[in-house]
């Protein structure tokens, strides 16, 4: 897999224009553009404004957290841009209301880092463990943690989590208009058959390293995870179940976030096992579950 340049320029170099942020401002977040061809004219009038040193490539604030955002290959960094609406906003919300400062929060397919940088905004003292095994999409978490400087706070590992501790074939999603959609990707055989198209004409697929989440708390010296979002393209109940059944009910997280869109690709219902050992749904949509006890 060609792994793609993350650049280690101050924030600013690869700045938003005026005229992209009259974009912003006022034709997307007022609603002016709606819809998909929206936000397709929303990102061709962004590219004809950009002054920036790459077209691709832009720094841009939002939530009073900094992100260099690469906008030619992740859906989930188009989001933070185009996207009116706060992603994940009713999931940020809960967390924020549930977490106290302090508390240890486990990113399980953290992309570029929205949810490690929104919640080491809201929580100077709390640590975070961000999984994310593609390593073009780590070289951007990494970064986005750098600039906002939240090394402190934020770890970030290069393992995905599964059932057992060895190698993984990591299948990247292709696009024949998008591209690459490197936020997309997955070691779940079933989701991949099901979900992703490969390019057969360049390289989509990578290998890395799998590790059980316990094995990384115990490196991390970490006694227990007190919130957990798990995001893995249908590998959710394979990097959960050896955790949830090895760890005391004590020590497990209060709240937890699960994408359940791809629940066929589980070989154990997760949601149904934490529903049955104390767990409580506070909110549920298309593609989340939230779970809290």
């Amino acid at each position: 897999m060609k792994k793609t340049k993350q650049h280690d320029e101050k924030f600013g170099t690869y700045g938003v224009s005026l005229g992209q942020k009259f974009v912003f401002n006022y034709m997307i977040m007022f609603s002016l553009l709606r819809g998909s061809p929206g936000k397709a004219i929303a990102r061709r009038l962004w590219r004809l404004l950009s002054t920036s040193p790459n077209s691709n490539i832009y720094d841009f604030e939002r939530w009073g957290i900094r992100f260099r955002l690469n906008l030619n290959s992740n859906y989930m960094e188009n989001k933070i841009i185009f996207n009116r609406r706060t992603h994940d906003k009713e999931e940020v919300d809960i967390f924020i209301s549930r977490m106290t400062d302090g508390e240890v929060f486990a990113d399980v397919g953290a992309n570029a880092g929205y949810w490690s940088l929104r919640l080491a905004k809201a929580f100077s003292k709390s640590k975070i463990l961000a999984f994310e095994p593609n390593p073009v999409m780590l070289e951007r978490l990494i970064s986005n943690v750098n600039l906002n400087n939240f090394e402190k706070r934020i770890k970030a590992l290069s393992y995905a989590l599964s059932d057992s501790n060895g190698k993984a074939t990591l299948t990247i999603e292709y696009d024949k208009k998008f591209g690459y959609n490197y936020g997309q990707g997955s070691i779940n055989e079933k989701f991949i058959s099901q979900n992703i198209v490969a390019d057969d004409d360049f390289e989509s697929s990578t290998s890395v390293e799998t590790r059980l989440l316990t094995d990384c708390l115990q490196e991390q010296k970490i006694k227990k995870i007190d919130v957990m979002k798990v995001d893995i393209e249908g590998h959710e109940a394979a990097a959960l179940m050896p955790y949830l059944r090895a760890t005391s009910p004590e020590d497990l997280p209060h709240t937890i976030l699960i994408e359940h869109v791809s629940a066929e690709c589980w070989e154990e219902n997760v949601i149904d096992y934490l529903l049955e050992n104390g767990y409580k749904i506070l909110y549920n949509k298309s593609i989340n579950t939230v779970l809290g006890r």
